[in-house]
């Protein structure tokens, strides 16, 4: 064996795992060898530490999905199930064993059918990131527009509707009070109503959902003041700037008219407005 002849020096670099200081204490010398070595033994690197935190990830999202709901309850009688099928095959119970293996053949189709509330509520949570939209385009929902409009007719009450199309109203939206909720006749009146603090200025409609409140649009001087009031001037001139397609209620007159491309059109029955929102919307009626 050959050993280092300054072996009592403690500045020696002849030893494998590594220095000592001047206390006699290992320095990182040799450590990091030895963790690499590990890392190497294991065979853990990079795609390892990746698959590790993608399924943490993955195990935090599927249990805040299901939080709240019973999922957790069954989820823990479905493990009782396992251990007991385990401990009947370990301490070879031939009857328990057996009813275990029955019960294996349909447990997946059981699970999927206790699950599927759960399971379709997580897909569905799954759609509407904001990631998905960009490739999931909803429809407008033309015919509960249409509903609330004429019910706020009936009862009186003033509104301007703006919906977007191609071109975002994202000027208008971050002056506005920000909802982003889905569309609801009952929301729609209940924001429209005179006791409510949204109710003045424009509700704008993106998709299915209920963008903002209270926005404030620009007013169109190509309509005469003598003639119509500040919110057909104003529905007219969202039009103007934007390729949205507007509704304006009138509390004064009961009558319903659209606006599009700067132009108002006549009042309007509910089939007529049907019609009108199917051709700016491109829907075939």
């Amino acid at each position: 064996m050959v050993g280092c002849r300054c072996h009592k020096d403690s500045r020696c670099k002849g030893d494998q795992r590594g220095n000592r200081d001047g206390n006699g204490n290992w320095s990182a010398g040799g450590i990091p060898n030895l963790n690499i070595g590990l890392i190497r033994y294991f065979g853990f690197g990079v795609t390892d530490a990746l698959d590790i935190i993608l399924v943490a990830a993955l195990i935090y999202q599927f249990l805040k999905l299901f939080r709240g709901t019973r999922a957790p309850y069954i989820f823990a009688g479905v493990l009782v199930v396992i251990a007991v099928g385990v401990i009947a095959q370990i301490l070879d119970f031939p009857g328990l064993s057996w009813i275990i293996d029955a019960v294996r053949t349909v447990a997946l189709v059981a699970l999927v059918i206790i699950f599927q509330p759960e399971i379709r509520r997580a897909l569905g949570l799954v759609g509407q990131r904001p990631f998905f939209r960009g490739f999931i385009k909803e429809s407008v929902p033309i015919d509960k527009i249409v509903e609330a409009s004429c019910e706020l007719r009936e009862r009186g009450l003033g509104a301007i509707i703006v919906i977007e199309r191609r071109m975002g109203l994202r000027e208008f939206t971050e002056e506005a009070v920000a909802l982003n909720t889905g569309f609801s006749v009952p929301l729609l009146i209940s924001l429209l109503l005179p006791d409510s603090p949204l109710h003045d200025g424009a509700v704008i409609i993106r998709e299915n959902r209920i963008l903002a409140a209270k926005a404030i649009l620009p007013v169109s001087r190509n309509l005469p003041p003598e003639l119509y009031g500040t919110r057909h001037r104003a529905a007219v001139g969202i039009t103007e700037v934007s390729d949205a397609v507007a509704i304006v209620v009138s509390e004064e007159n009961k009558n319903i008219r659209g606006a599009v491309g700067g132009k108002l059109t006549a009042p309007l029955s509910k089939e007529g407005l049907t019609s009108f929102l199917n051709k700016e919307m491109g829907v075939n009626a």
